[in-house]
């Protein structure tokens, strides 16, 4: 679950290099990771500044999927105003890259990974997050799906790696989900 006030924490460099090796596929010491870490460092420190009693105005795409147990998100964008933005309760979400006791392993970004994901109670999924604007005053709020967990497990977690990817300077996961970069897992595939 989303845990209220969860996220406030500045990711680690060589934890969020890591990460985005996969996301990116380039080498974990490569330009473009570094600048990618830099660029969710910085999203992550100045995030502390939206607050829900601000208010901050959410466009949203297209219509909310509806009858959905679990909605499945990631640290991206603005995710303790995400159950607000859904106008959800916050235990309805799940943070696939959540620090907690609990991982499942599952391919992600073409790479075993710890994930914190839902058990088969969680009949119906959808994938959300408030992404900040780069006007940086207010948000957009993605739902995609729903699909039927977990039978469309695979189709789920490519949402969020596309989510993942098209918003990659405000990916924020505080700890490593992988055992090494992608240059080591993957192989040739990194140079």
């Amino acid at each position: 679950m989303l845990q209220p006030g969860h996220g406030h924490r500045v990711p680690d460099a060589r934890d969020l290099a890591l990460n985005l090796s996969f996301v990116l596929h380039e080498r974990a010491d490569s330009r473009a990771v570094q600048r990618a870490v830099r660029a969710s460092q910085s999203h992550a420190r100045m995030r502390h500044r939206f607050r829900p009693e601000l208010g901050i105005p959410a466009t949203v795409n297209g219509e909310r999927p509806t009858g959905v147990t679990r909605w499945l998100t990631a640290t991206i964008g603005l995710p303790h105003l995400l159950a607000d933005a859904l106008n959800t309760s916050p235990d309805s979400l799940m943070l696939v890259d959540a620090d907690t006791t609990e991982f499942q392993p599952c391919q992600f970004f073409r790479a075993p990974a710890q994930l914190s994901l839902p058990d088969a109670s969680a009949s119906r999924v959808a994938v959300a997050a408030l992404i900040l604007r780069p006007d940086r005053r207010s948000s957009h709020l993605v739902t995609i799906g729903a699909y039927a967990w977990p039978l469309d497990r695979d189709r789920v977690m490519r949402e969020v790696e596309r989510l993942i990817q098209a918003h990659t300077g405000q990916w924020m996961p505080s700890h490593t989900l992988w055992t090494a970069p992608a240059e080591s897992l993957l192989g040739d595939e990194v140079y």
